[in-house]
C-alpha cells in the first residue's frame, strides 16, 4: 500500500538509505574479514585528505557499546567507503565493485549481465541455494548493482520500503537504556558498607588479595600486572567501587544480604568490566580522533599546544654551498693514500645502523615473546600429557583389578582319573531322565547310582527311590515329563 501510494518521482528515484544501511551491515564475509586490514590502509591512503567530507552520515553503527572493537573500525571503514559513494567518488565505487567480484564470484557473473534489473530478477540473482533469498541478499543487490551502472527498475521501489522497515528494526534491537542507579541507593550503599569495615584501608586490603590473582592471571596472558589501572578511566578509588557494586548487587538482588566475600568478588568483576568497557571506548575515540572524523569535543574543550602549521615556520632553508677554492699552483700536491671520509655521510651513516640494530632488537623481543609463548603452551601440553597417562595408568590398574576379580589364576591341580571315579562312586546319586546311550554307559560306571527314565515316572516308588539319597540330577531331554517329575518329587528334592 505504501508503495502504490508513491508518487512517480519517488519510484524513479527512491530512498536508499535503508538499503545502503543493510547492504554494509551484512556485506562482510569471513575472507573479507581476514583481508579487511589491507583493504581498509588501501582506501585510507587514497582518500585520507577527503575522510571529513564522508564522514556526514552514519549507516552502520560503529560505536563500541554495540560491537567489539574490531567490527566497531570495520564498520567505521565501511561508512567513509558509503560516504564516498554517495559523493560520486570512482575509486570507493570501484573498491566496493572489486569487492563483490572477489568474495561473491557467483551472484557477480549473474549480475554482469544486465544493465537495467527488476524486482524479480533481484530476487532471482539474491537467491542463496542454501538459504534462500534474505533482506541482506536483497540489499547488497540492489546497492551493488547501482554502483556497476546497472539501473534498478521503478518497480524496486517496494524493496526499498522493505529494506527501509527491516533496517529500522534492526536499529531498534540495538537500542536498550542504560542502568541508573535509584535516588538514594550509593548512600544506602555507603551506609552498609560502614557498618561492616572500619576504613577504606580496610576494603584496600581485602581487594589487595583479589587483585594479586587478577595480577597474576594478566601475567599468564603476558599483560603487566596493572594493566587494569591503566585501563580503567572509571576509577576513583575503592570505596566508590565498592558503592557501585553492591548498588548494582542490591538491584538484581534485592532480598539478599551480601557479606564481605561476595562484596570483594563482585567489586572486582565490575572493576575488570569498566576497565574493558573504557579501553573499548578509548580506541573508538582514538580511531576517530586519528581519522579527523571525531564526533566529540575534546579538543574544543583542552585546546591541543600542538599546531602543525608552525612545523612550516622554523624549516631553515638550507645555505648554498660554496664553490670549491681553486689551487693556482702548477706544483703537484702530495696526497696521503688513506682514503678520505665525509664526517655527514658517517653520521648518516650511523644512524642507519641504529635503525637497524633496533630493528633487530625489536625482532628478537618478539621472537623472544614467541618462544615465551611456546614455551608456555608446551608446558601446558606436557602437563595435560602427563595427566592423560596418570589417567591411562589408572584404568589400566582398575581393568587389571576387575579382571582379578573375574577370572581365577589358580587352576585345579590334574588328578587321576580313576581316582575322580572312586569319589563319585561313593556319594548316593539319583539321575533322573538324559539320553538312552548316556545312561548306558553310566551305569557301566557307577552300578550303585539309581536311573530314572522320564517315561517311567508313574511306577516309580518314591519312597524307596529317594529315600537317603542326597543328590538328585534332573538332564532336560522331554520338558513336559520332566516337569511333571519335578513336581511330583519336588518334597524329596528340598
Amino acid at each position: 500500500m505504501r508503495e502504490m501510494m508513491m508518487s512517480e518521482d519517488e519510484r524513479v528515484s527512491p530512498d536508499t538509505y535503508g538499503c545502503d544501511c543493510v547492504f554494509l551491515r551484512f556485506f562482510l564475509t569471513p575472507a573479507m574479514e581476514d583481508d579487511f586490514p589491507l583493504i581498509a590502509k588501501d582506501f585510507l591512503q587514497h582518500e585520507y585528505v577527503h575522510l571529513q567530507d564522508y564522514s556526514a552520515l552514519r549507516y552502520v553503527n560503529d560505536d563500541p557499546n554495540v560491537s567489539w572493537p574490531e567490527r566497531s573500525f570495520q564498520y567505521m571503514i565501511l561508512n567513509l567507503m558509503m560516504g564516498a559513494v554517495k559523493q560520486d567518488n570512482e575509486y570507493a565505487k570501484s573498491l566496493f565493485c572489486y569487492l563483490h567480484k572477489t568474495y561473491y564470484k557467483a551472484e557477480y557473473k549473474l549480475l554482469k549481465r544486465f544493465s537495467t534489473i527488476s524486482a524479480s530478477e533481484v530476487t532471482a540473482v539474491a537467491e542463496n541455494p542454501v538459504s534462500g533469498t534474505g533482506p541482506a541478499d536483497i540489499a547488497r543487490v540492489l546497492s551493488i548493482a547501482k554502483m556497476y551502472g546497472i539501473q534498478p527498475q521503478a518497480d524496486c521501489s517496494f524493496l526499498y520500503l522493505y529494506l527501509e522497515d527491516f533496517n529500522t528494526e534492526l536499529e531498534k534491537e540495538e537500542e536498550f537504556d542504560f542502568v541508573a542507579f535509584p535516588e538514594g541507593m550509593i548512600e544506602e550503599s555507603g551506609n552498609i558498607l560502614a557498618e561492616m569495615y572500619d576504613d577504606e584501608w580496610e576494603m584496600i586490603r581485602e581487594s589487595d588479595k583479589i587483585d594479586r590473582y587478577i595480577g597474576k592471571e594478566l601475567r599468564y596472558f603476558a599483560y603487566p600486572k596493572d594493566y587494569i589501572d591503566l585501563c580503567d578511566d572509571e576509577f576513583f578509588g575503592c570505596e566508590l567501587n565498592y558503592k557501585k557494586a553492591l548498588s548494582l548487587m542490591k538491584m538484581i538482588f534485592p532480598n539478599k544480604k551480601f557479606d564481605k566475600k561476595d562484596i570483594v568478588s563482585y567489586a572486582a568483576i565490575f572493576r575488570c568490566i569498566s576497565a574493558v568497557t573504557g579501553i573499548s571506548s578509548r580506541l573508538y575515540e582514538l580511531f576517530k580522533e586519528t581519522l579527523d572524523i571525531s564526533r566529540g569535543d575534546f579538543f574544543d574543550v583542552f585546546p591541543p599546544l600542538f599546531q602543525p602549521d608552525e612545523i612550516h615556520q622554523v624549516i631553515v632553508k638550507p645555505k648554498p654551498q660554496s664553490q670549491p677554492i681553486q689551487l693556482k699552483t702548477t706544483e703537484k700536491l702530495q696526497y696521503n693514500e688513506q682514503p678520505i671520509y665525509k664526517e655527514k655521510a658517517l653520521l648518516a651513516e650511523i644512524d642507519m645502523l641504529r635503525v637497524k640494530l633496533h630493528k633487530q632488537e625489536e625482532e628478537t623481543k618478539l621472537l623472544r615473546n614467541q618462544l615465551r609463548d611456546s614455551q608456555k603452551k608446551l608446558s601446558e601440553q606436557e602437563g595435560m600429557c602427563k595427566h592423560s597417562e596418570e589417567v591411562h595408568q589408572e584404568l589400566a590398574a582398575l581393568r587389571e583389578h576387575v579382571y582379578n576379580f573375574t577370572e581365577c589364576d589358580t587352576y585345579a591341580v590334574a588328578k587321576d582319573i580313576e581316582k575322580m571315579k572312586a569319589e563319585v562312586a561313593a556319594h548316593d546319586i539319583v539321575i533322573i531322565g538324559g539320553h538312552d546311550n548316556w545312561v548306558k554307559k553310566l551305569k557301566q560306571e557307577f552300578p550303585s547310582w539309581v536311573f530314572i527314565s522320564s517315561k517311567a515316572s508313574g511306577a516309580v516308588d518314591n519312597k524307596l527311590v529317594f529315600q537317603g539319597k542326597k543328590h538328585i540330577l534332573v538332564l532336560r531331554q522331554k520338558p513336559k515329563a520332566e516337569s511333571y517329575i519335578i513336581l511330583r518329587f519336588s518334597f524329596f528334592i528340598v
